[in-house]
């Protein structure tokens, strides 16, 4: 007698595995090596994640770079798939080039994003046509350097020569956003 198996498959990190075949009192045997190589990619995943602190309309320090992944996260080698950056809470807006294609790693590295917009905490999505999508950890965005100054409060409309100002003048200085 005997036995044979269908439909058997491998899910995991990838590397080398062996099976072992077992029966009661009878003594086991083990299979030959079988290496297990990364599935067709199904997802993306951040292997460096943006600057988690960055101002108002500067470039990132350390921009976000995104893998192609298997099911169980294994790196995926395909080269040509477009990776679009896109913020993912908030209204500011994204500049740099948006949109990064695989290399032949299956790795879309992003070179000159950056956030403009109201200060506060942003997540960036990326995406791309047949893979689910991945969303960055938070970006902390600070005001930008100084670029005007802006009356908060008005001095009185008139004053009695001499006179001190009943009310006084007060300014903000502010960035490109009007963060201040």
């Amino acid at each position: 007698g005997g036995a044979t198996f269908g439909a058997l498959s491998l899910t995991g990190p990838t590397g080398s595995y062996t099976l072992t075949f077992s029966s009661g009192s009878l003594t086991p045997v083990t299979s030959n090596s079988i290496t297990l190589g990364a599935g067709s990619g199904s997802r993306l995943a951040i292997a460096q994640q943006p600057s988690a602190t960055a101002a108002n309309g500067a470039v990132f320090g350390q921009q976000p770079v995104v893998q192609l992944v298997d099911g169980s996260g294994n790196p995926v080698a395909q080269a040509g798939v477009s990776v679009l950056a896109a913020i993912a809470t908030g209204s500011p807006t994204l500049n740099g080039t948006t949109t990064i294609t695989t290399n032949g790693s299956g790795t879309a590295t992003f070179t000159n994003l950056s956030i403009l917009g109201t200060a506060g905490v942003r997540t960036l999505l990326f995406g791309a046509s047949g893979f689910t999508a991945v969303e960055s950890g938070p970006i902390n965005i600070t005001p930008g350097n100084p670029t005007s100054l802006v009356i908060t409060t008005q001095p009185p409309a008139s004053v009695a020569n001499g006179s001190p100002l009943a009310t006084a003048p007060a300014i903000r200085i502010t960035d490109v956003s009007g963060n201040g």
